[in-house]
């Protein structure tokens, strides 16, 4: 930011599972990412904001950036490599969330209604052994989401 520029007040900051990106959500709920982390420039250059969209939580994985926004629409923003931090655009998924997380793989996972639901790119199988119950599943958006229904066993 320039000395031209508004104050900013930053409150959360969230850094890919490379060590960069470095993205941030301000006090207004703006999303910036740093441009020009490398290893040979750890703090980068400058901060960019990236338009559009406010953010309640975001999310990094290897590929991608994921969107909370307040109202719990998920979005992913397309675009993003090395040359171009920021990113082009951002595209909403089906769904609407109170929290989200993802994995390094893009494996998208919500919290909705205390259900727990996972979003990726594959089916989700379940697998029984003899000594394990089957976790039930049922799909809210055809394919998209998957709810896990695991049940909390007491063994107190």
């Amino acid at each position: 930011m320039n000395s031209s520029s508004t104050k900013v007040s930053f409150c959360k900051v969230y850094v890919g599972p490379l060590g960069y990106p470095v993205w941030i959500i301000d006090s207004k709920h703006n999303v910036y990412v740093r441009e020009g982390v490398e290893n040979n420039l750890p703090i980068g250059k400058k901060w960019i904001l990236v338009p559009e969209l406010p953010a309640q939580e975001l999310c990094i994985s290897k590929h991608a950036v994921w969107l909370l926004s307040s109202s719990g629409k998920i979005y992913r923003r397309f675009g993003i490599s090395e040359k171009n931090p920021c990113g082009d655009y951002w595209k909403q998924i089906p769904g609407n969330m109170n929290y989200i997380s993802v994995t390094e793989g893009d494996d998208l996972w919500g919290l909705k209604d205390e259900a727990i639901f996972v979003h990726s790119s594959f089916a989700l199988k379940n697998s029984q052994s003899s000594n394990s119950k089957k976790l039930p599943t049922r799909s809210i958006s055809e394919d998209d989401w998957e709810d896990i229904m695991a049940e909390m066993s007491d063994n107190d």
